[in-house]
């Protein structure tokens, strides 16, 4: 099974449309690779590059992307730990924001941006709706997303 967006464009996605008036905060997350361009400005920001084994050097999973199964499931079980962590303090900001009234922005960093980090956008995803229901709007970007596929067997430059 692959973990699809629900709109399947690298650009903004907004993973669930809350109903009119329902949601009391806007929160950003965003996927990015360190070495595609700067650092997107954040309320909280996580470079796995050094704590999750990067898959893209695993045989089989060069090309494939954090929507994966072999990726995502790689991902979830490497960096268990680093997961929980993520989820709490994931969890300190959106409670935050909530008491503030007020919108944020998350990014998660890996060196290219198309697996460790879109895996773990995933999980903060699924953990906000699941807590935060219809209290948080997300929006969804995945920065790099669409790079380094030129490179890719079968395509050409």
């Amino acid at each position: 099974m692959t973990h699809e967006p629900m709109i399947d464009t690298p650009e903004c996605l907004c993973e669930r449309e809350p109903a009119a008036g329902s949601c009391a905060i806007t929160l950003e997350i965003q996927s990015f690779g360190h070495k595609h361009g700067p650092v997107p400005e954040a309320d909280l920001l996580f470079d796995v590059r050094e704590v999750i084994p990067n898959p893209y050097r695993m045989p089989g999973m060069r090309w494939l992307t954090g929507f994966d199964d072999q990726v995502f499931n790689h991902v979830c079980e490497v960096g268990r730990t680093f997961i929980e962590i993520l989820l709490t303090e994931v969890g300190k900001l959106v409670e935050g924001l909530l008491r503030m009234n007020k919108c944020g922005k998350i990014a998660v960093g890996c060196k290219g941006g198309r697996q460790r980090s879109v895996a773990l956008v995933l999980l903060v995803v699924d953990y906000i709706n699941r807590t935060y229901h219809d209290k948080v709007q997300l929006l969804v970007h995945h920065r790099d997303m669409a790079l380094d596929l030129a490179l890719e067997p079968g395509r050409s430059a």
